[in-house]
């Protein structure tokens, strides 16, 4: 017969004169084993050893007064199943993926071999860690992959994985871990040129109104505004498509600044100093005396006038006024040295 390792089975002894038989010695796997009176039907129950592979038992029975009996037992080898887990069963092409490798009783197994079956290379096969933890790589050129675990003293464990094709640009651009902040850039970069691109258009629009308003003021050289007058309906049943467009006209107004007329005024002064200053003038008067004061008439002139010249470089006397004085200095001069003579 057959039997699992660690497997029960009932060993009993008879012959077809006497049925079965109490106080028989039994050997198995080395050990001694024995039937008495008190086991039921004549039976004991042995338990099959492990082994690492199928093997074959021999089951020996003895008894005074008999001859020995053996029988064959066939020991089957039985291995605890690796399962894997996996944490998806879709992955994307060329990226890698996680496994879980565990026994019946669901504890993980380390240093378990774990593979692609009919795929060559060091990134597709690794080997579980204390965790039962180990990755793998998926290929490019598979639509599905069976992945293979073993290992000595365990039935092999297989399940199968699905594997995305090739990612196209738009899932590329979302694992990219960048493209959020690549997004924020684009964003940044629009919002300030549409920023720009209204502060420009207002710009040329307050500029267009400006250039306006200064095509407007150049017929008012006070900053007048003339607006340009509406055309006036005579009140005819002519329609506005047919009267005929009018330009407006700008009339121009001008406003000059009166001209300030230049006074002469005379500087009194002491009259005793112009005494002894110029004795003569208190006995004649002459016509080239247009003004009356002191010798520093001109300075008090300049007063009056706002035009002050302490250095005596400015020319306070214009147009035929400077003839009029040279001309006068000359007659002084002549004056003085006649009444020297005298």
């Amino acid at each position: 017969g057959e039997v699992s390792e660690d497997g029960d089975f009932v060993v009993s002894v008879y012959t077809l004169e006497e049925g079965y038989l109490t106080d028989v010695e039994i050997e198995f796997d080395g050990k001694p084993y024995q039937i008495t009176a008190e086991d039921e039907n004549g039976e004991i129950t042995l338990t099959a050893p492990q082994v690492s592979e199928d093997s074959s038992f021999t089951i020996t029975a003895s008894k005074a007064g008999y001859l020995s009996a053996e029988k064959t037992i066939a020991v089957l080898n039985i291995l605890p199943i690796l399962s894997i887990y996996l944490d998806e069963y879709t992955v994307d092409a060329d990226e890698w993926f996680s496994v879980r490798i565990t026994d019946d009783s669901g504890k993980a197994v380390e240093g378990v071999t774990v593979g692609i079956q009919s795929v060559v290379g060091a990134e597709y096969e690794d080997t579980t860690n204390a965790d039962g933890r180990a990755r793998l790589l998926a290929p490019k050129e598979k639509d599905s992959i069976v992945v293979k675990a073993q290992k000595t003293g365990y039935t092999d464990g297989s399940t199968e994985l699905w594997i995305n094709a090739e990612p196209g640009l738009w899932k590329l651009i979302q694992q990219n871990p960048y493209t959020p902040i690549i997004i924020a850039v684009i964003l940044l970069i629009l919002a300030i040129v549409f920023v720009n691109v209204r502060q420009k258009k207002q710009v040329d629009n307050r500029a267009k109104e400006i250039s306006k308003k200064q095509t407007l003021k150049r017929y008012s050289p006070h900053g007048t505004v003339v607006s340009p007058q509406p055309s006036v309906n005579n009140g005819s049943n002519m329609d506005d498509k047919t009267m005929p467009k009018r330009e407006p006209k700008v009339e121009e107004i001008r406003i000059s600044r009166p001209r300030k007329d230049k006074k002469i005024v005379a500087v009194e002064g002491e009259k005793e100093e112009v005494k002894k200053a110029i004795p003569h003038k208190s006995k004649s008067k002459y016509d080239y005396d247009w003004f009356e004061g002191t010798s520093n008439a001109r300075y008090e002139i300049d007063k009056i006038t706002g035009d002050i010249d302490e250095d005596g470089v400015d020319k306070w006397i214009e147009g035929t006024d400077i003839v009029r004085s040279k001309i006068d200095e000359k007659i002084k001069k002549k004056d003085k040295k006649k009444s020297e003579n005298e």
